[in-house]
């Protein structure tokens, strides 16, 4: 087998597939408790930097000062931002995961319905 054979490169991607695919569903199968408390933790840096802003906006008067605090506001917002969008995906991912791959109970068939 040489490297440019066409099938080596086949298997490479099929196992770049799967690593794929197992890190996402590494990635979804974070405990509940974990992911919730990273959407927490984003949401309450979201609203503290929205809640700064508008401190901002309305206390400080305009000044280098107030640029500069505002632009520490818009980074902590958008931190907040992303760290609870990712919660929430990985919330949602697991759950469509769940859905479309675990184990449904079967029908019992030996049972008879029409009695």
């Amino acid at each position: 087998m040489s490297i440019n054979d066409p099938s080596t490169h086949e298997h490479r991607k099929r196992l770049t597939r799967r690593r794929q695919w197992r890190s996402v569903w590494r990635f979804a199968n974070a405990p509940w408790e974990q992911s919730f408390r990273q959407f927490k933790r984003g949401a309450v840096t979201f609203g503290c930097g929205l809640a700064l802003l508008m401190y901002t906006n309305a206390a400080i008067a305009p000044s280098i000062t107030q640029e500069l605090v505002a632009l520490l506001a818009l980074c902590l917002v958008a931190v907040g931002f992303v760290v609870a969008i990712t919660a929430h995906l990985r919330m949602l991912l697991a759950r469509l995961l769940y859905f479309f791959l675990a184990d449904k109970p079967k029908p019992n068939r030996d049972t008879e319905i029409d009695r």
